[in-house]
């Protein structure tokens, strides 16, 4: 199972509000569009080591994780509240959540590994095109939720992550963000190599 780092991650997006979020989601779903769409077939699914992932395979990663928040967003707050309970602590920053999954991530060396829903499947055949059309479409799907959602609720209901335990949904929409920027940075510096 291939593992993740993010110690090269940094970010100076400031995000709070909803429009901001959305404004931050636009901005890295087109970067990694971009990215995605210039690389060949062969390129996509190259692999420089059998432990390192392709574009593809990363490219799956990130459809999935994004997806899995984005899917999450479709239950009632109130189902999540009874499901999750409520908050015991105030509302971290963007920054503070960086931090936070900086330190879990120095928890364990400093790299974690993707629970296997967010990895792809051994054999599994990539269609670019087709998600290209997924990766687009839960941008879409991530815009109306979070108009939909009160800001009462962003900040007080709980969803779990498998790293960093429960954080409120606008905290999880923060390290949506900065875990979608991690594999830009990632996916570009791969794009790039095939160049050379």
């Amino acid at each position: 199972m291939r593992c993740i780092s993010i110690h090269s991650v940094h970010l100076t997006k400031i995000m709070q509000s909803k429009s901001e979020i959305k404004a931050g989601f636009t901005s890295k779903w087109e970067e990694i569009t971009n990215i995605v769409s210039r690389t060949d077939v062969t390129g996509f699914t190259y692999k420089s080591a059998p432990e390192i992932w392709s574009i593809a395979e990363e490219f799956d990663h990130v459809i999935k994780s994004a997806s899995a928040v984005s899917s999450a967003m479709k239950v009632s707050p109130f189902i999540l509240k009874w499901k999750f309970g409520k908050p015991n602590r105030p509302l971290r920053t963007y920054d503070e959540v960086l931090h936070k999954y900086a330190t879990a991530l120095a928890s364990v060396d400093g790299r974690a590994v993707a629970p296997s829903p967010f990895t792809s499947e051994e054999g599994k055949a990539f269609d670019k095109e087709n998600m290209l059309k997924h990766w687009e479409s839960t941008l879409a799907k991530f815009n109306q939720r979070i108009n939909k959602w009160s800001d009462k609720n962003l900040d007080k209901v709980l969803l779990p992550h498998p790293l960093l335990g429960k954080m409120m949904v606008r905290e999880l929409l923060y390290f949506t963000h900065l875990h979608t920027e991690h594999h830009r940075k990632s996916l570009e510096k791969k794009a790039n190599n095939l160049l050379k």
